[in-house]
């Protein structure tokens, strides 16, 4: 068995001693109560993207915008190839 390239550190930094547990679990319905962490996680690695992320993701690439402005979609609506 291998080491995990990684490693995950989470620091919880406030709760909520009693949050309802129907508003965390569907259909626990007045089934008491539980403790509510805050938490900030963080994932570290060798350096680099993480094996996950393609290069593609990584690269500051210009991607058209949600409303329909972007370059590539001026271009095809314009007729270009």
């Amino acid at each position: 068995m291998t080491m995990a390239q990684y490693s995950l550190w989470v620091l919880e930094y406030s709760y909520v001693p009693n949050f309802p547990l129907s508003t965390i679990l569907y259909g626990a319905h007045n089934q008491g109560f539980r403790k509510l962490p805050y938490c900030y996680v963080l994932i570290k690695g060798r350096g680099g993207p993480p094996w996950w992320m393609s290069a593609t993701t990584t690269r500051n690439t210009a991607r058209p915008s949600r409303t329909g402005s972007g370059p590539e979609l001026a271009a095809a609506r314009d007729g270009a190839a």
